[in-house]
């Protein structure tokens, strides 16, 4: 039965209908037995195979005793199956990742950041792995991937790990932290502290919150061009601090194509000017519904240093903005952009020229850089966005009056920014960090020190509070600044399980990596 198929059935219903297999070995005794389970209609009654113990009741008790160490049947579940063997293994049960580290539909910061760590160091996977794969076991607290489990949430998360950049990795620890640690907030960015850089521990917090789609009509899409490497308000779409240096080397590229047919896919090509080109058949385009391009902005690791910076000195900030702790979370860096083309009602290609027409080009123009000139973006914004051709090379392109005499299908774009923001429980976490690091967060102390740029304000929109406030690294100064503050107020409780009673079906030990 499937993971999402299993149902847990309550032991007084069900009838033995007949014995399967009967396996004895020492100290164990198996009995597979297929029973029926009466619905209520009793219209349908479904089989289910399921696994019983019977009449070894004392050897069972013994073994049971001797392999588990959580003495309570209610939270010893079924491992798997030993392929060689006939026999069923139990253990102690697996815990969710989501039941640690996500609450009220938010995710913990520096939680995430530890088990983002514990996912680099143990190699789980080179690419991202849904959070709903991921498992602690609470004898080690070891993090594995295995089946995946929905859970609710309006959001999906990805866990990846930091790489191998010089100045994110720290001494590393090879030691794991107890499940009964994960509520010590405190303990928990102690050993990150001695795991990993402070950058790195900034990027993992920074991760730990979601991008936000925004459709954006012709006039937003204008201000948008001015949005990247800035930090801005969503609602109003005013920046308010940049990283003006690298600004020249803001750009973007394509990192997936969605809703496309696979031949297509594989057709797919990225041209020297940054324009897409894609090879279709008659058949592809009868197809082709929607298109949808994902642009990220780049380089990535300058995208990543934004962040951390930002979150360096997001506190001062506010503080001297005076921004509401209520509105923090309006407050943004672009992550890049989707561009979609959705196929109009009209063209269809005629059965002549499907017949002598073997494939055609379709082409997606460049995008411009954030620097370019305005004129650059509006026309773009308000031109085509793509292009047919029968040239690979896309010099010679094809008329409007061509593609409708030849049935290709027409177009309309449409574009929506990703935004990057950070919840509240966010800043917080790195509130802590400051003050664990001994820095005042309401400076620039903590930017400097690990080599970060301290980001400006953007003229006639924040004042630039980095120029105005001395450095301080006195204790005695932050103390007193903070007196108001409670640190206990940065801490997030672990979720509650609202089941004991979760039936999850493991695979074999060995498949788990």
């Amino acid at each position: 039965m499937g993971g999402t198929d299993r149902k847990e059935s309550p032991i007084a219903p069900l009838a033995l209908l007949m014995s399967v297999v009967k396996t004895e070995k020492k100290n164990f005794c198996m009995l597979a037995t297929v029973v029926q389970t009466p619905t209520r209609s009793e219209r349908a009654c479904p089989n289910s195979a399921v696994f019983n113990i019977i009449d070894r009741t004392q050897i069972f008790k013994q073994d049971f005793k001797q392999f588990s160490r959580i003495k309570n049947p209610g939270v010893v579940q079924l491992f798997g199956y030993n392929n060689t063997l006939p026999a069923l293994i139990f253990y102690d049960a697996l815990i969710l990742l989501t039941r640690i580290i996500l609450v009220q539909d938010h995710i913990s910061p520096i939680l995430y950041t530890y088990f983002a760590y514990q996912f680099n160091k143990r190699r789980i996977t080179d690419e991202g792995v849904d959070i709903g794969e991921l498992w602690i076991d609470p004898r080690t607290g070891a993090l594995c991937r295995g089946p995946y489990i929905s859970f609710t949430s309006n959001r999906t998360w990805m866990v990846t790990g930091f790489g191998h950049e010089p100045h994110l990795m720290g001494q590393g620890r090879s030691s794991l932290l107890s499940v009964q640690t994960y509520s010590d907030l405190n303990a928990v960015v102690d050993y990150l502290t001695g795991a990993l850089s402070i950058r790195a521990i900034l990027r993992g917090i920074g991760w730990s919150s979601g991008g936000i789609g925004e459709r954006l009509t012709d006039e937003a899409v204008h201000q948008f061009s001015t949005l990247a490497g800035t930090i801005y308000n969503t609602h109003h779409r005013e920046s308010i601090y940049e990283w003006a240096e690298a600004r020249e080397r803001w750009h973007y590229g394509l990192w997936r194509v969605d809703d496309i047919p696979e031949a297509m896919r594989k057709s797919q090509m990225v041209m020297e000017d940054g324009s897409v080109r894609f090879m279709l058949t008659p058949m592809d385009i009868q197809h082709v519904r929607r298109i949808v391009l994902r642009y990220s902005l780049l380089p990535g690791e300058d995208l990543d240093t934004l962040g951390e910076s930002w979150l360096a000195q997001a506190y001062g900030v506010f503080s001297r903005l005076q921004i509401d702790e209520g509105k923090w979370d309006q407050y943004a860096m672009s992550n890049g952009f989707w561009l979609g083309f959705h196929r109009k009602k009209g063209h269809q290609m005629s059965e002549e020229n499907a017949d002598i027409m073997l494939s055609v080009y379709f082409f997606i123009g460049p995008i411009p850089s954030p620097s370019e000139h305005e004129t650059s973006w509006k026309s773009w914004t308000e031109g085509r966005k793509y292009f047919w051709s029968f040239d690979p090379s896309g010099q010679e392109r094809l008329s409007k009056a061509a593609e409708a005499a030849l049935g290709l299908p027409s177009f309309m774009s449409s574009i929506e920014n990703v935004n990057l923001h950070w919840h509240r429980h966010t800043y917080e976490a790195v509130h802590r960090l400051h003050l664990l690091q001994g820095s005042n967060p309401a400076t620039t102390d903590l930017v400097r020190n690990i080599g970060l740029p301290v980001l400006r304000a953007v003229k006639n929109c924040a004042p630039d509070y980095s120029l105005d406030w001395e450095d301080s690294t006195d204790i005695s100064d932050i103390l007193g600044f903070y007196a108001d503050f409670e640190l206990d107020k940065c801490s997030s409780t672990l979720e509650k399980s609202d089941s004991d009673s979760d039936i999850v079906l493991y695979p074999r030990q060995e498949s788990i990596k």
